[in-house]
């Protein structure tokens, strides 16, 4: 297929003519066009923009078409870049001094990952791909999309200063920003994975004992306190003393400590609940029907452990 027209610069984008010319990008009646080839590096397609309205229009065999600018370097290099549009392909090939390959999907956010998994051998080939999508919301899900494809060996590009995509960089001169930010493209990684390097810093504090104890030293001793952001689970059978247990453990952080604490014991109901703990406090058990005690020792149970801001319970 013969493209149209002559090499220019794009000024209004601050890209050089030398740039145009290596990915063969021409101008012709107020038009762009922007080759692209099938596997072999034949010339089968071109997208063509019309510079003053901004609209799209492909010719050629667009179906044999792989990603802009993908002829122009060989596989198996230590980096890729994939943007979003063919200026923005030439802008951040220019401003990281044309020494990397940089490429770009046919048909915006929409259509990244199927046209990465289309040429998945030729951008797999590189130890490193940054992802330098728009910095929108469909932009920056399709880069996460792509991550997915390659794995760890991708690098995310962050935006700064609130520039959408490469040309934005390049139109306000920003061209060290940029590479600084190209540079310090993070490595992508799984939701829920992280490195061992995040954790270092926390790992060389010694831990902090545990803020509130057990009512007995031997458990203490060997499960060091009841720890923060930890579950524990007491396990036994019917009527062996699970809830007198909790009830134990409960008094004596009311006891022992400022804390507060949320009871939920869904088998009984929270005045239950209340009968056993201020019982436990007075010694005497005021959730039997045949006992015997004056309502002011509750309120001064109530009173002495501050009962009414510390003990929370959930009513089903």
């Amino acid at each position: 297929m013969q493209i149209k027209g002559e090499v220019q610069a794009i000024q209004d984008r601050g890209i050089q003519k030398s740039s145009a010319e290596f990915y063969g990008v021409t101008s012709y009646l107020g038009n762009h066009y922007y080759p692209y080839t099938d596997e072999s590096g034949a010339v089968v397609a071109a997208k063509v923009r019309n510079v003053e309205n901004k609209d799209f229009h492909v010719e050629g065999q667009w179906g044999k078409a792989t990603l802009f600018g993908q002829q122009k370097f060989n596989k198996n290099g230590m980096y890729v870049t994939i943007v979003e549009g063919e200026l923005d392909a030439l802008a951040a090939f220019q401003m990281c001094g044309s020494k990397y390959p940089c490429v770009s999907i046919r048909n915006g956010a929409s259509s990244a990952l199927k046209d990465c998994k289309a040429n998945y051998d030729w951008l797999n080939s590189f130890e490193n791909i940054v992802v330098c999508f728009d910095n929108d919301d469909p932009g920056q899900k399709a880069a996460q999309e792509v991550a997915e494809l390659f794995g760890n060996k991708v690098k995310i590009f962050k935006a700064s200063d609130n520039y959408k995509d490469a040309c934005d960089y390049l139109k306000e001169g920003s061209v060290q920003k940029f590479v600084k930010d190209w540079w310090a493209a993070e490595q992508w990684q799984p939701d829920g994975i992280i490195s061992a390097a995040n954790v270092l810093e926390a790992i060389q504090k010694p831990l902090e004992k545990a803020p509130v104890s057990y009512p007995w030293e031997g458990i203490n001793k060997m499960l060091y306190g009841l720890r923060t952001s930890e579950l524990v689970v007491l396990a036994a059978g019917s009527g062996l003393g699970k809830s007198t247990i909790l009830r134990e453990i409960v008094s004596h952080i009311l006891n022992n400590t400022s804390e507060k604490v949320g009871l939920a014991f869904l088998e009984e109901t929270p005045e239950r609940t209340m009968r056993g703990l201020v019982g436990l406090e007075m010694n005497k058990k005021i959730h039997l029907p045949d006992a015997v005690y004056n309502p002011k020792e509750v309120e001064e149970v109530y009173a002495n452990l501050d009962l009414n801001n510390r003990v929370f319970l959930l009513r089903l």
